[in-house]
């Protein structure tokens, strides 16, 4: 007959080293590694210290259990557990499981935001900067890097991509640069006028200037040529004066994206 005991999952030491010891995944794998871990036979889980799924913060009063303080603080936490910029994800940092014996002096908490390939790719420099100055204002991972190379790749290449001039413009709309973002939006429609989505970036854009009337018309058009498009039926949502007709938008957007609405 089975036990609780035979049904508790016993993980084998880890055989593979983690330096930087802070990973975007899950936090387990790293505290395998541990002196607390290897020494507590395999009854330090993640429930010894705190409860994984609820937002609350460790007492170092679950180290004093089994250390004796040492040293003029008392954080155990905060010296041995600090929060560390991970090494596998941009604008992240997370609390370090390895539980080192050595308080860290300077453990970096600053956001990471370097992008890089997979893979090394051979571009022509225009193009990686494309790429590159994309990625990085798509998520916010470094909006004025990637600002500063589109821009200058752009300057450079008369027929830009229209994905390209449509993300400047989103970036510059970020930055409250209004003007410029607009600008782009135009361009971009003037080369590809078909494409709704960047007609509804472009109202967004007029929306935030004040030019509500201009907007509702270029959100108009835009669902007109893309029907259920939630970023213009939220468009004409927010600029129509008529509250059934905003209440009819929104619904729409819910139907068609509900994290949108």
């Amino acid at each position: 007959m089975d036990t609780v005991s035979n049904a508790i999952y016993k993980p084998p030491a880890p055989s593979f080293p983690t330096p930087c010891g802070a990973s975007a995944g899950t936090r387990f794998p790293i505290a395998l590694q541990s002196a607390c871990f290897r020494k507590s036979g395999g009854k330090l889980l993640c429930t010894t210290c705190h409860n994984p799924h609820a937002p609350q913060t460790v007492s170092s009063k679950t180290c004093l259990g089994c250390h004796s303080p040492h040293g003029e603080s008392e954080n155990c936490i905060g010296c041995h557990m600090p929060k560390r910029r991970t090494q596998d994800a941009v604008h992240v940092s997370l609390t370090d499981h390895r539980i080192a014996r050595r308080p860290f002096q300077k453990a970096n908490t600053a956001p990471q935001k370097t992008l890089h390939f997979y893979e090394a790719y051979e571009l022509p420099p225009l193009d990686r900067a494309l790429y590159l100055g994309l990625a990085l204002v798509t998520d916010g991972a470094d909006i004025r890097q990637g600002v500063c190379l589109l821009q200058n790749a752009i300057a450079q290449r008369p027929n830009t991509p229209v994905e390209a001039r449509a993300g400047l413009a989103r970036a510059l709309a970020q930055q409250c640069r209004n003007p410029e973002a607009l600008e782009q939006c135009e361009i971009a429609l003037t080369s590809h006028p078909e494409l709704a989505t960047v007609r509804a970036e472009c109202a967004k854009v007029l929306e935030t200037l004040g030019r509500t009337q201009a907007a509702l018309t270029e959100y108009r058009r835009a669902l007109k040529d893309t029907p259920g498009l939630p970023s213009a039926a939220l468009g004409i949502a927010r600029t129509t004066s008529d509250p059934a007709e905003a209440e009819t938008f929104c619904r729409l957007a819910a139907q068609s994206l509900p994290i949108s609405a």
